[in-house]
């Protein structure tokens, strides 16, 4: 954290005059808009995922209150943050980080995802450029933020690699088909 460029993360959130767009941050995701959010975690069925077979995820209202108690339990906090359109009211990006005072001064950043038809507006970088300001402000002791990213999704490595992210680790993932 210590290493990203300033300057970058304010030319991120900078947005144009008249921009639509509102930039939400919560915790726990008001009841107002929970439909509208399980809504856009689903989003994430649209990032690339090679050659890989896999069934889309389905997320509901319940299960994102499920996560919530079972972070609040464990002490674990969430800042997630979405871009909410104020012509229609839809969400069309949100980022979500994960933060423990116990393991203080590493943040787990979560998915990021922008709806297909909103991309190109810069609100993957706005939203990843605040959500690491939000975290240089709210997570005391944090260093480090470990995040993890497909080779095939282009744009979110882009993202990453220009703020500075570097790799840690990497896996493969292997499918099999059985007859």
């Amino acid at each position: 954290l210590a290493d990203l460029d300033p300057d970058l993360l304010t030319r991120w959130q900078a947005r144009p005059d008249g921009d639509p767009y509102r930039l939400h941050i919560w915790t726990t995701i008001p009841d107002a808009y929970l439909p509208r959010m399980a809504d856009m975690m689903m989003v994430m069925n649209t990032a690339p995922r090679g050659e890989l077979e896999q069934d889309d995820w389905t997320i509901t209202p319940d299960m994102i209150r499920a996560w919530d108690a079972m972070m609040q339990e464990a002490g674990e906090t969430r800042y997630l943050m979405a871009t909410e359109d104020t012509r229609s009211g839809q969400l069309d990006g949100y980022s979500e980080v994960f933060w423990h005072p116990d393991r203080a001064a590493l943040v787990y950043q979560g998915a990021t995802a922008v709806r297909p038809e909103a991309r190109g507006q810069g609100l993957g970088k706005w939203l990843k450029a605040a959500m690491l300001r939000h975290v240089q402000t709210h997570c005391p002791g944090a260093r480090a933020v470990q995040t993890h990213n497909a080779n095939e999704n282009a744009p979110m490595l882009g993202i990453n690699v220009a703020l500075g992210f570097t790799p840690y680790s990497t896996f493969t993932e292997w499918q099999l088909k059985l007859g």
